[in-house]
C-alpha cells in the first residue's frame, strides 16, 4: 500500500490531494490509525474509478434495498471463500469483496444522510422494486441453472 506523505496541510495518495485524516494516537494505536487512514484513502481512489464507470444512478435505481442485495452477494462470496477455503473466484478476491462491502456501507451512509443523487432514503419507488425483483430473479435463475434444476428439457 502506498504511503501517505504530508505536504503542507494536505496528505497525498498516489499524487492526488486527500482529506487530512488525523493520526493522533487517540485510538490507542497510532500504527492502526495510519493503516485505517491508508485503507480509506485507497478505497476513495477505487470508488472514483467505479463512479466514473457506473455513475450514481446504479445506486439510485435500487436505493437501500439494492444496497442490501449487493452487500448480501458480497457476504455470500466471503462465506464461500472462508468456509470453502477459496482465495477468490472468477469475480474477485477476498480484498475485492471487503472493498465492495466497505464501499456499499459508505454509500448507504450517504443515502441515509439524503445526499446521494436521486435516491430517497425512506421510501422505495416502484422503479426500485422492479429493479430489485429483476436482481432477485436473475440470481435465482443463475442458482437453479448452476444446480441443474432449471435446465431446458427440449430445444426449439
Amino acid at each position: 500500500m502506498a504511503e501517505a506523505v504530508e505536504d503542507g496541510t494536505l496528505y497525498y495518495y498516489e499524487d492526488e490531494p486527500a482529506i487530512l485524516l488525523p493520526i493522533d494516537g487517540s485510538s490507542g494505536s497510532p500504527e492502526l490509525e495510519k493503516e485505517m487512514a491508508l485503507v480509506f484513502q485507497k478505497y476513495l481512489a477505487l470508488w472514483k474509478t467505479k463512479q466514473r464507470k457506473y455513475g450514481p444512478s446504479n445506486i439510485s435505481a435500487a436505493g437501500l434495498s439494492g444496497l442490501y442485495w449487493r452487500m448480501n452477494d458480497k457476504m455470500k462470496r466471503l462465506q464461500r471463500f472462508i468456509f470453502e477455503g477459496l482465495k477468490g473466484d472468477g469475480e474477485g478476491s477476498f480484498e475485492d469483496a471487503f472493498q465492495d462491502l466497505m464501499g456499499y456501507a459508505a454509500i448507504g451512509l450517504v443515502v441515509l444522510d439524503g445526499k446521494w443523487p436521486a435516491c430517497p432514503k425512506d421510501e422505495i419507488t416502484l422503479k426500485q422494486v422492479m429493479y430489485i425483483l429483476e436482481l432477485y430473479l436473475s440470481q435465482k435463475q443463475e442458482a437453479s441453472i448452476a444446480d441443474g434444476t432449471n435446465l431446458p428439457t427440449e430445444i426449439g
